[in-house]
């Protein structure tokens, strides 16, 4: 295509002089559609005994995707504007009105070529890149004491309980772009986050958006504890939390024109088309075809256990007005099956 048929394009005039009905009183973007995006207990421990439970007791999955209300969100109703005054500026003309999705009722009474008399914009699949953060945090759900007062016997105590197991997604985008019409993609999971099922997601690039998506499964879990004889057990349920950070970017495309409308004839025209091309900003990139590029951009951060344990600590008896001590650790490796954990009998 010649930079000629090119200019042809991103400038169509239209000859407005034989109509008297384009008379329009000044009335500054009368049909301006805008739509803004507003825009330790454990530490003081000598020693611990860990029972590791695999998989999940009670899962519970919360996704939640979140548009962050800040000033990086690109608002393109608003650069066509500044470059409408600059075109007031230059033909020393004033404007009518002008518009980008092609809904003033201007538009029937003329006789237009069929080309797009709009700005069409949509966006791209998300891609993840590499994990920034990733840092694992215990977390205590539940705490129960075992006593045994008895002088010479050891105590055999079942302990039980559902566990609650939850993960938290969520999607925040720190550079967003706004637009009348809604832009969504649905995105997956990234591939580093193991799940079972597949989750998926609608995240919005044009406004403050909030999501939730459950997911649970119930698992029942016993465990006897043999407590020796004037001791006392501490019984925790612990989740080991996974917090991991991944930054995503998502690429948004617009094309075509946007009409403005002069109070008088600027060249011979009252109407002339403007290709989305000749809007300038250091966030949009040509990219050949009358096409801009704009990069969205944001994190994905999940939060959500990745096993459960049963902590168990054994000290001397715990009386009310004395403190703890001499506390003694025994340990069940993680793929033991064993459903009982006991500690010797000291005379």
């Amino acid at each position: 295509m010649t930079d000629q048929s090119i200019s042809q394009i991103a400038c169509m005039k239209i000859n407005l002089a034989k109509d008297n009905r384009i008379l329009i009183k000044r009335k500054r973007l009368n049909f301006l559609f805008c739509t803004r995006t507003s825009s330790g207990e454990n530490a003081a421990m000598s020693a611990t005994m860990l029972f590791l439970i695999g998989g999940s007791l009670l899962s519970s999955l919360v996704l939640q995707v979140a548009v962050a209300s800040n000033p990086l969100v690109f608002d393109l109703e608003t650069k066509i504007q500044e470059y409408v005054e600059k075109l007031e500026e230059k033909h020393n003309v004033g404007v009518a009105w002008w518009d980008m999705y092609g809904t003033n009722p201007e538009f029937r009474r003329y006789k237009l070529p069929k080309r797009p008399h709009k700005v069409l914009v949509n966006a791209g699949p998300i891609k993840y890149g590499e994990v920034q953060k990733r840092e694992t945090k215990p977390r205590v759900v539940h705490t129960e004491w075992i006593h045994n007062e008895q002088p010479s016997e050891a105590s055999r105590v079942t302990v039980q309980r559902y566990m609650q197991h939850e993960t938290k997604y969520t999607w925040t985008t720190q550079k967003g772009f706004g637009f009348k019409t809604e832009l969504s993609v649905t995105v997956p999971l990234p591939g580093s986050v193991s799940i079972t099922g597949t989750i998926s997601v609608a995240v919005s690039f044009t406004k403050t958006d909030s999501k939730v998506k459950t997911e649970t499964e119930e698992q029942f879990v016993k465990h006897v504890i043999t407590v020796p004889p004037r001791k006392s057990v501490k019984v925790e349920w612990v989740v080991n939390d996974i917090v991991q950070e991944i930054p995503w970017t998502a690429e948004i495309r617009a094309r075509g024109n946007f009409a403005v409308a002069y109070t008088r004839p600027v060249n011979g025209s009252n109407m002339w088309f403007y290709h989305i091309s000749k809007i300038q900003d250091p966030l949009l990139k040509r990219i050949g075809g009358g096409q801009v590029q704009f990069m969205s951009s944001g994190t994905f951060t999940s939060v959500g256990g990745s096993d459960t344990r049963l902590q168990l600590t054994q000290f001397d008896l715990i009386e009310e007005d004395k403190p703890r001590s001499n506390s003694t650790t025994y340990s069940i490796h993680r793929d033991s099956s064993a459903t009982e954990a006991g500690f010797p009998h000291n005379s």
